[in-house]
């Protein structure tokens, strides 16, 4: 009986020693603040800090995905992504950019280095083309942490900085989280006289897989608007489509036109 109870004991502090000697080996990033300038024709430039938490495991690095693309009702936009750099605490990193389905992969590490613990990567890169100019307002659709990352994010904050100074009452918005959730805050930096130069959306944690989703719409004005043929040649580059239907159009319109000719010199001659 004496022997047992020893044993549990020993047992016990054999499984208390490991506990505290092994590292964690979960990868999660343990804050992630992104910084979007609005400039005014409707540009993002966008600044990323990731501090990414490798823990026990061996890395060469991480891939950010950032989306390409997104729809409204039958309407495909496509995002440009540009001017991408990468660099960590101790300068600039390697990295190679590639195109898969809407989607932009972003390679960050060096294949001949392993890295583990936290690594804090900065990535900057311009976007154009998540403007959706309509009739009344210019609706900016972006989402500042993407659906592609397969652990947890904790501590997120998104500053989206304007230009110049925006109205209250000329700009709205909004951020979603996950499928149906909304972030846990949403603050303005107001400096007086109704005028809005920040707008700060934080998010505790989200899960792997969830994402933040901010929307914005500005009265129309505030944002420089492209000629009409600049964003309909725009549109019909993202929806190609479009152009095979235009096509398909006007041929069906000259068909029927020459056939309609023929039979009104048929009906000309039996008269």
């Amino acid at each position: 009986m004496v022997l047992c109870e020893y044993m549990k004991r020993i047992f016990s502090l054999i499984l208390l020693c490991l506990f505290f000697a092994l590292p964690v080996s979960a990868e999660e990033i343990d804050s992630y603040g992104v910084v979007v300038d609005v400039s005014e024709r409707g540009s993002l430039y966008v600044v990323e800090n990731i501090s990414m938490n490798f823990g026990s495991i061996e890395r060469h690095g991480v891939i950010r995905v950032i989306p390409a693309k997104f729809s409204r009702g039958n309407t495909t936009y496509e995002l440009r992504i540009s001017d991408i750099s990468v660099s960590d605490d101790n300068g600039d990193l390697s990295f190679s950019v590639s195109h898969e389905d809407g989607l932009v992969l972003v390679t960050i590490g060096d294949p001949d280095v392993v890295v583990s613990g936290v690594v804090q990567y900065v990535l900057r890169y311009k976007v154009d083309g998540a403007v959706v100019y309509g009739e009344s307002s210019d609706d900016l659709v972006w989402d500042a942490v993407g659906t592609q990352w397969a652990f947890s994010i904790s501590d997120v904050r998104a500053v989206y900085r304007f230009h110049n100074p925006v109205s209250r009452n000329r700009i709205s918005f909004d951020c979603g989280v996950g499928e149906n959730g909304s972030c846990t805050s949403v603050a303005v930096k107001d400096i007086g006289g109704g005028l809005v130069s920040e707008v700060v959306f934080t998010q505790d944690s989200i899960a792997g897989g969830e994402g933040v989703f901010n929307r914005m719409s500005f009265s129309k004005g505030f944002l420089k608007t492209p000629r009409p043929v600049e964003v309909y040649l725009q549109r019909v580059k993202d929806n190609w489509y479009m152009l095979f239907f235009a096509v398909v159009a006007v041929v069906a319109v000259d068909v029927w036109r020459r056939r309609r000719k023929v039979e009104v010199d048929t009906d000309a001659d039996v008269s």
